[in-house]
This record gives structure tokens, C-alpha cells and sequence, in this order.
């Protein structure tokens, strides 16, 4: 019965997920048939606003599309909130898409002056295609080995680098898939940046690459 309830719940929310989906899409071809309209009256700021709304709709298709190369499992991780989530700006013409996981776990830390109690780890995964934000986290990623805290890495054939703060147990991984995507891995309360590089390995980049770049 459990197993039962869960297959609908799944069903379920695939059948919302491709109703929006549909919906975004319908919205951007209306848009874009309005902005010929403006364009044929000359109404070429309503054309603009139109077409502004039809690349904030392609965005979002965009985003849900990225959801799925997100890591599914860490382990000893739990995803945590809400789950995976996706973020489009469209802003200045950067048309920036981000996708982003947070997954949580007790970590093997102690709280500084605690009685024996230890630290919340989080890893956080985010994937960021296209624009200037990803422009730049590109440049960041090939140039920022600056100090012997950062040092170059390659996984699954991709170059990035990784920085591992031992006094405050953090870290950073990022990684440069193609010209256009990044993969930025962050942790906090970890003991080294293994985990960050385990969560990357748990990515298909290669199909990421193919679809996104």
C-alpha cells in the first residue's frame, strides 16, 4: 500500500511538472506572437516588453531542464528544504539560469565550547548556464588559484579547482563544464574537500554538456 501511495504521489507531481511546463511554453509563443503584432503597429516598446516576457518563460523551461543533472544522493547526506530549485534572471540581458541543491547531515565537528554536541554540514550544488554570472564564474573558476588553499582538480575530464579552509572547515569546488556552464560545489563543517568532489562525481557532465552548451 505504502509502495502504491508513493507511485501516485510520483505520477502526481510528474503530471504537475509537465503542466507547467506546458504553460510556460504556451505563454512564451503568445508572447511572441503579440511582439509581431507590436512590431507591425510599431509599437516597438510593447514588442520589447513582449519578447522580455517570452525569454523569462524560456528561462524557466530551461531551469526545469537542469534539475535533472543535479546529484540525487550524498552519502550521509539528506537532500534538505524543499529540494532542488531552479533561479533565471534575464536581467541586463544576462539570461543566467541556476539550478541548486542543498543536501544537510550531522558532521563529525564539535560546537566550540559545547557539551559534546556537533555541527550541521551542508553541501550545496549549484549549476550555472550561460550569461554574464556564469561568464565570470568561469574566469573565477580558471584563475583563482591564488594560495595554497586552491588547487587545480579534474573530474570526469573537466578542469576546475577546489579551496579548503581547515580553520573554519569549509570549502569550495568549482568546476568548468564546457564554455558556458559551471558547477559550483560549497560545503561548510566538513573535514576535507573529498565530499565536494564525491557530490560532482555524482553528476552525468558529459550529458550536461551536450544539452546545455
Amino acid at each position: 500500500m505504502k509502495i502504491k501511495k508513493i507511485m501516485a504521489v510520483l505520477v502526481l507531481a510528474a503530471g504537475i511538472t509537465t503542466s507547467i511546463y506546458a504553460d510556460a511554453k504556451d505563454e512564451a509563443m503568445e508572447s511572441i506572437e503579440s511582439a509581431k503584432e507590436m512590431i507591425t503597429a510599431q509599437d516597438y516598446a510593447k514588442a520589447i516588453e513582449e519578447l522580455n516576457f517570452a525569454i523569462t518563460k524560456l528561462n524557466e523551461m530551461q531551469s526545469s531542464k537542469l534539475l535533472k543533472y543535479l546529484p540525487k544522493e550524498l552519502a550521509g547526506y539528506k537532500i534538505s528544504g524543499d529540494g532542488a530549485k531552479t533561479v533565471s534572471n534575464a536581467l541586463l540581458g544576462a539570461n543566467t539560469t541556476i539550478a541548486t541543491v542543498e543536501f544537510e547531515a550531522p558532521s563529525q565537528i564539535k560546537i566550540e565550547g559545547s557539551d559534546g554536541e556537533y555541527e550541521s554540514s551542508t553541501i550545496t550544488v549549484n549549476i550555472t548556464v550561460g550569461g554574464i554570472l556564469g561568464q565570470a564564474a568561469a574566469m573565477a573558476n580558471m584563475y583563482s588559484v591564488s594560495d595554497n588553499k586552491t588547487t587545480a582538480v579534474r573530474i570526469k575530464g573537466y578542469k576546475g579547482n577546489i579551496n579548503f579552509q581547515k580553520e573554519n572547515s569549509s570549502g569550495t569546488l568549482m568546476l568548468q563544464i564546457g564554455e558556458k556552464i559551471t558547477v559550483t560545489v560549497e560545503g561548510s563543517s566538513i573535514l576535507s574537500g573529498d565530499i565536494l568532489k564525491a557530490a560532482v562525481e555524482k553528476m552525468d557532465l558529459k550529458a550536461l554538456e551536450k544539452e546545455f552548451n
